[in-house]
């Protein structure tokens, strides 16, 4: 499998880690705010609109991470969620992996004042969306814990911290 395919694959096995965890929840636990934080809801929401922004981008050969659709439904029906996160890990899995070589503009606001427009790729794009999903299943995992709720042992984790916790664990074993 080349370098590209396993991203792609990655990204969407990072995405589908998402909808497994909301299986397991019921839709007070999903819809759950403390304070003025996100809910898990909000969360799953925000990470399907920039992947699907991804998805699209790659596709017209410019990305904009903020025309998010901030469709309420998905941060707050759990099924909706699931289905739409099944879609978009179908898109994912049907991109060509050689695809991702293509240039991309990519536009996202840098300020409350400015916009900033880059040129990128896919590829590059792929891992900084892999990296967002990750960032907020680690939001995610302190939320359920908020809520004294299982959370499997690796999710919201970096794959390099998973890497380094397990030789650490290694360690201590020997």
């Amino acid at each position: 499998m080349s370098q590209y395919a396993q991203l792609i694959q990655d990204l969407a096995s990072a995405i589908e880690q998402g909808a497994a965890l909301l299986q397991t929840l019921d839709d007070g636990q999903f819809t759950k705010r403390f304070g003025n934080s996100s809910s898990i809801g909000a969360h799953h929401r925000h990470v399907l609109e920039y992947a699907n922004l991804l998805v699209d981008g790659l596709e017209q050969g410019r990305v904009d991470y903020d025309a998010r659709e901030r469709n309420v439904l998905i941060e707050t029906n759990r099924e909706a969620a699931i289905a739409a996160t099944r879609r978009l890990c179908e898109r994912i899995r049907g991109i060509h992996g050689e695809s991702l070589l293509a240039p991309i503009e990519v536009a996202h606001c840098t300020s409350m004042t400015s916009d900033c427009a880059v040129q990128s790729t896919g590829a590059r794009e792929f891992l900084f969306v892999l990296s967002h999903v990750i960032h907020h299943w680690a939001l995610v995992r302190y939320l359920l814990e908020a809520q004294e709720l299982e959370v499997p042992a690796t999710f919201g984790f970096m794959p390099s911290t998973l890497r380094q916790m397990s030789k650490t664990q290694n360690a201590v074993n020997a």
